[in-house]
């Protein structure tokens, strides 16, 4: 069959690979930092033996400390310390997870030796991209996820350009409680999760042929002590999440139960 007579399926594309486009881990720590211009400069010059960083800009609320990464004016690996908080991205990221996650290892000791947080108070990690889809995302979100008819848009009386859905999901489960006949009732159980989700699937803007996913793990504040311990373990949240956004939440879009 010639690609003129290819009908789409609106579905993923076979063996179609999870293409990310972002790697962002945040921090918040305590006890907040002075951001002093000297201190600034300092661990720029100290972060220039692990990344390239050609772009410094130390403002009042901000140090960010960025490079270019691959050949796209998009692409860029930054480094955002604020007085509470320490952000690391990587956008449109040219290697791996774990090359990023070794590289985000590095700065955060880097940081934690240099600045003396005495505790991580809680964590975020995000990870974006995008899937492949044989023809229209739009169609493929339309009919297999949120399953809305067209003529029902008709009523906007306006064109679809993006669809999506969106998921949050709380670091808690309640659980119904059994009951037996003759006896009392029992109480609601709570099942707690290490940690919340919030999960994102629309129509990429740029290329109606994809779907951008999004997932945004979110640690409740807990303070642990900053060590190298607790580095990696925040480090090891980007996987999970990664994961997640891998098997379950792209199984969800994918699995038609009717």
């Amino acid at each position: 069959m010639s690609n003129a007579e290819h009908v789409p399926t609106h579905q993923p594309e076979p063996n179609a690979n999870f293409e990310p486009l972002g790697y962002i881990l945040g921090i918040q720590f305590h006890e907040s930092l002075k951001l002093v211009r000297k201190k600034g400069l300092e661990f720029g010059a100290k972060l220039s033996a692990f990344i390239d960083p050609r772009g410094i800009e130390l403002q009042d609320g901000a140090w960010i400390f960025s490079q270019p990464l691959g050949d796209s004016a998009a692409g860029l690996f930054r480094v955002t310390i604020q007085e509470n908080t320490v952000t690391l991205e990587a956008r449109l990221p040219t290697n791996p997870l774990d090359w990023f996650e070794r590289r985000y290892e590095i700065i955060l000791d880097e940081f934690q030796k240099t600045f003396k947080p005495t505790f991580i108070i809680s964590s975020m990690a995000k990870v974006l991209g995008t899937i492949p889809i044989d023809g229209d995302a739009r169609e493929f979100l339309f009919n297999h996820v949120v399953k809305i008819s067209k003529p029902k848009f008709r009523i906007l009386e306006r064109p679809v350009h993006i669809v999506g859905i969106r998921l949050g999901m709380p670091a808690f489960e309640v659980r119904k409680a059994k009951t037996t006949r003759g006896k009392s009732k029992k109480v609601k159980a709570i099942k707690p999760t290490e940690w919340a989700v919030d999960l994102k699937a629309e129509s990429l803007a740029a290329d109606t042929r994809k779907v951008y996913l999004e997932a945004t793990g979110q640690w409740p504040p807990i303070p642990k002590e900053w060590n190298s311990a607790a580095t990696k373990v925040v480090i090891m949240r980007l996987a999970t999440v990664k994961s997640y956004l891998t098997d379950h939440f792209l199984s969800f879009l994918t699995t038609d139960l009717e």
